[in-house]
């Protein structure tokens, strides 16, 4: 009660002592501070409710950004990995190759300059055809070139035995010497050294060396390509491109192979560059590196993803039971691919969505009623981050996409305006069903559920879209992945093959057009036979006839002898039946249809069709043929083209020959699951001036021929998943091999 009175005399006090205005102006001023500070706290708290929504949005944006790029980055790293390891595995196959032809087999067994010659000749043929290796050499134990044939730019050439060189103090010579049977060497890829200097201009080489031995198993040597590097780094450069930062490619001691300028390449190979590596520039990020096969690591220049590739990692580690050579070291054998990211980079993408975030911030804790105001800036800023991205993949003529995991197209390329005729705009926000119709969509819908499940596809398909018709199709699902595991979507990969395919499907329509063409000239050649052939059954059936009608005018019993001659004439009514029909399904034409065939009947029936000419000019015919041989899949009718031709082409070569020595052979055999044809003649081999081009079309030494059947058997051969090739046996004439894989094959 004391307090209640005092304040009344407080302010009368106040009244008498300032006046009615000064007292108003104090209470004023304290209702303002309140007002002030309520403001304050509030608009704090306000302030902060709103920066909640902007941070989480902020580092949410920042992440999707980086997920992005990382899943680029992979895609570019692992397009290297497989890149590289395809490459090498056509490397060690060629190499394989040359080690097991015949002409190495004879040097082997005598090394003279014929066979030198020979397989230096063999070796020009190869590079020009591969133009993929610098050098394709023979170097004996000592070290000295035997056979050497340099690719020159272009021009292959075999180098001269006076210009052959010592390689015994190169290092891939001693230690490809090392190594046992069936173990190939394979070198890091470095610079190629001429007379003990660097060639100029710079040629990246990686070296492949398998050892040589003799049928006595001493070793005689080694065999060595030198394969041209820089297609594979030029590859690896344009793959590199598609990331949003800059590829390296380093050796395993983190030397640079692809750097981030010229003067930072190669540092091992000169000695005033041994500090131009990662490991002396960023020692930290290096030593990471060394240890893990793949992850990211922050280097002074900003953040770097890596990966270990291991192009030999297709390839064995050992001696497979086949006796397939293999590398000596594919495990510990790789490279390391990096991605680097500038920090620069990072700092100004989120510089500039911080930026753009603040500006919407402040309109909103100014005029809180404009919150629709930011979430449209917010909308907008996320279709411009979209726009980005479509700027990247925009000029790429693949079908590139995102679809969420509700099926919807989130993100597309403007290839979709090519293949579709919808912009890609149009396209977006459409679930797959709805774009590309229902019966294409119930074709891919186990694919699209293995991406949703986690599980990256491919895929190639005949697929009949709604609006883009039947395509060809070869679509990659590479699934988005979050960091706690869950699917949020893939990415869809999309190349139109409709094109090459149909390429493809004329090509071998050609080929069977060929191939119908060369039988029917085949009929046209053995007209005469086939005359004769036809000629004998009906003459019989004449001659039985008569008899016949002989007997029945004598008016004379003779069930017994009619009854016989009935027969007879059945029979040879069938056997000219057979003919025709042999002739008939000769000559058909259509598309290859592959069944399991005996290729033993194969080579008794083209037998019988060249029978009349084999007895008319005095050739041998013998058949070897292999009773528990394995049927082949294939198309009876082409490879019957096949054996005739190579007969055909043997009875030609033996014609010249004095009586007695012309001889043709026909051989059958299986291996490695194939079934092998072998056809030798007698004659006197192949002519030297057209070894190299004798399957390229029109080449022939026949004075009427047209030079198409080898390349038709070729071709009919290879299509087949088989290859055919041939060698000249000296005095002993040409012999010529193919196989065909087994029906269980």
């Amino acid at each position: 009660m004391g307090e209640s009175r005092t304040v009344p005399d407080q302010e009368a006090t106040w009244r008498a002592r300032s006046g009615p205005a000064r007292t108003i102006d104090r209470v004023v001023q304290v209702s303002s501070r309140q007002v002030l500070l309520r403001t304050l706290v509030l608009g704090l708290f306000f302030c902060g409710l709103l920066a909640v929504p902007f941070v989480l949005y902020y580092r949410a944006e920042t992440g999707r950004a980086r997920d992005r790029a990382v899943a680029i980055e992979e895609q570019v790293i692992r397009l290297v990995d497989q890149t590289t390891s395809q490459e090498l595995t056509g490397v060690l196959s060629d190499l394989r190759f040359l080690s097991r032809q015949t002409e190495m087999q004879d040097f082997l067994a005598e090394d003279t300059r014929a066979s030198r010659a020979q397989l230096a000749r063999e070796y020009l043929a190869f590079a020009a055809q591969k133009r993929a290796y610098d050098q394709i050499r023979v170097i004996d134990p000592e070290g000295w070139e035997r056979v050497r044939v340099n690719f020159d730019h272009g021009a292959p050439q075999i180098v001269p035995d006076r210009q052959l060189q010592n390689k015994r103090s190169r290092y891939y010579f001693a230690d490809a010497m090392r190594l046992g049977p069936g173990e190939i060497y394979v070198s890091p890829l470095d610079l190629n050294v001429e007379q003990d200097g660097l060639e100029q201009p710079l040629k990246p080489v990686l070296r492949v060396a398998l050892p040589l031995f003799d049928a006595l198993g001493d070793r005689r040597g080694v065999l060595v390509l030198n394969y041209l590097g820089k297609s594979l780094l030029d590859r690896i450069r344009a793959i590199g491109r598609a990331a949003s930062g800059q590829l390296w490619l380093f050796n395993s001691d983190g030397y640079w192979l692809i750097g981030p300028g010229s003067e930072d390449e190669w540092g091992f190979m000169y000695p005033d560059r041994s500090d131009r590596s990662l490991a002396a520039r960023h020692p930290r990020a290096w030593q990471q590196m060394a240890s893990e096969t793949e992850g990211s690591v922050q280097s002074d220049e900003g953040w770097l993803r890596f990966r270990r590739v291991y192009p030999l990692a297709g390839e064995p580690s050992s001696v497979p039971a086949g006796g397939l050579a293999s590398p000596s070291a594919s495990p510990g054998y790789y490279w390391i691919v990096a991605i680097l990211m500038p920090d620069t980079a990072l700092r100004e993408g989120n510089r500039a969505l911080a930026v753009a975030l603040l500006g919407g911030y402040g309109a909103l804790a100014v005029m809180s009623f404009l919150v629709s105001g930011g979430l449209a800036f917010v909308s907008v800023r996320s279709r411009t981050l979209g726009r980005v991205m479509e700027g990247i993949v925009d000029n790429v003529p693949t079908l590139i996409s995102y679809v969420d995991a509700g099926q919807r197209y989130r993100f597309n390329n403007r290839a979709y305006t090519r293949f579709w005729g919808l912009s890609p705009r149009a396209v977006y926000g459409k679930t797959v069903k709805d774009l590309i119709g229902d019966a294409a969509y119930a074709k891919i819908l186990p694919f699209i559920e293995q991406a949703l499940s986690g599980q990256q596809v491919s895929f190639k398909m005949h697929v009949d879209y709604s609006r883009a018709g039947v395509r060809d199709v070869e679509v990659t699902y590479v699934p988005d992945m979050a960091a706690e595991g869950e699917v949020r979507g893939f990415f869809a990969v999309v190349n139109d093959i409709t094109r090459l395919n149909q390429a493809e499907r004329r090509e071998r329509e050609h080929v069977l057009e060929l191939a119908h063409a060369g039988r029917l000239a085949s009929v046209g050649e053995m007209a005469t036979q086939i005359a004769h052939e036809v000629n004998q059954p009906v003459t019989a059936i004449t001659t039985y006839c008569a008899a016949c009608l002989r007997t029945l005018d004598a008016d004379c019993p003779g069930p017994s002898h009619l009854r016989e001659w009935l027969q007879a004439i059945d029979a040879e009514a069938r056997r000219v039946s057979d003919v025709v029909r042999r002739l008939r399904e000769f000559v058909r034409k259509g598309e290859m249809e592959r069944s399991p065939i005996d290729i033993n009947d194969v080579a008794r029936a083209v037998a019988s069709m060249v029978r009349y000419d084999t007895e008319a000019h005095g050739i041998d015919l013998d058949l070897q043929l292999r009773q528990d041989l394995p049927r082949a899949m294939a198309d009876r009718i082409l490879v019957e083209q096949v054996v005739l031709n190579l007969i055909k082409n043997g009875m030609e070569a033996v014609a010249a020959m004095p009586a007695g020595q012309r001889r043709v052979s026909v051989e059958t055999t299986a291996s490695d699951q194939q079934v092998e044809v072998v056809v030798t003649d007698s004659g006197p081999g192949v002519p030297a001036e057209i070894a190299g081009q004798l399957f390229d079309s029109f080449v022939t030494t026949k004075a009427s021929g047209l030079g198409m059947g080898l390349p038709i058997s070729r071709s009919i051969v290879e299509a087949h998943g088989g290859h055919l090739d041939y060698a000249n046996i000296p005095g002993r004439g040409t012999t010529f091999r193919f196989g065909l894989p087994t029906a269980a094959s």
